[in-house]
């Protein structure tokens, strides 16, 4: 669990291009674990942040909070779907919660999580990404607005999550078939591994031996889905079994 807790929290740090950027990419993580532990606990799968996701909800928080309005349609007549799909997001839309008043996200959830609608949105067992995006204007009637996106995406990105490592990893092919390769931009000559589902169940571990420079796990018996490759105890990528 407690392994499985560290993932959620550093799921797809994703970096964000306004004024709010530290701020922003915090909050994001906190209500990505709040809302993967609720799934958790509830037998749902997880869901990964996406950069578009995130820049449809934010922009509806940020004009909320400039316009002094608190609506799922926009200004302009939009609805949550077409703001997403504006952005050249290309899977399906699936929901919207907006919420406002508080600057806290766990308070922020919370009035999600007692609404049966907002806890039905973050419950979706159709869904496998997300987005969240916070406004604030010091004029406005409630002040802190919130928006949270979902929607199911099957290509979902494969990028890497988290590298603190000194050295680099390159995984291929991904989406992956029989066997998943590894190169380091160092030699090394072992190479630790874990391989989680999206659950956080740990599915495959152990201890590579270079082979002519790479590394290699037989993947032939993984289900199709989505996964995790944590490389040396500090790198972490997303994969996809077809």
């Amino acid at each position: 669990m407690k392994t499985y807790t560290y993932l959620i929290t550093i799921l797809l740090a994703l970096t964000f291009t306004t004024t709010l950027k530290a701020q922003t990419e915090a909050q994001a993580i906190e209500m990505l674990k709040l809302v993967n532990d609720l799934r958790t606990r509830t037998g749902r799968g997880v869901v990964f942040l996406n950069d578009k996701l995130n820049t449809a909800a934010r922009n509806h928080s940020i004009d909320m909070a400039n316009n002094n309005y608190f609506e799922h349609e926009g200004l302009n007549g939009s609805s949550f779907s077409e703001r997403i799909r504006a952005t050249g997001y290309s899977g399906g839309p699936r929901g919207e919660n907006i919420a406002a008043g508080s600057s806290s996200i766990e308070d922020t959830f919370n009035q999600w999580l007692n609404s049966g609608g907002h806890l039905q949105n973050m419950l979706n067992a159709n869904v496998n990404e997300m987005g969240i995006g916070y406004g604030f204007n010091t004029s406005a009637d409630y002040r802190h607005y919130w928006t949270q996106v979902f929607a199911q995406n099957n290509t979902l990105s494969v990028d890497e999550i988290q590298d603190d490592n000194p050295l680099s990893f390159v995984t291929y092919p991904n989406p992956i078939h029989d066997v998943l390769y590894i190169k380091s931009s160092k030699s090394i000559t072992n190479l630790n591994y874990k391989l989680y589902n999206v659950t956080g169940q740990l599915i495959n571990h152990g201890i590579l031996n270079n082979t002519n420079g790479r590394f290699k796990i037989p993947t032939e018996n993984l289900s199709k889905g989505l996964y995790i490759l944590e490389l040396n105890k500090s790198t972490i990528k997303k994969l996809i079994k077809n």
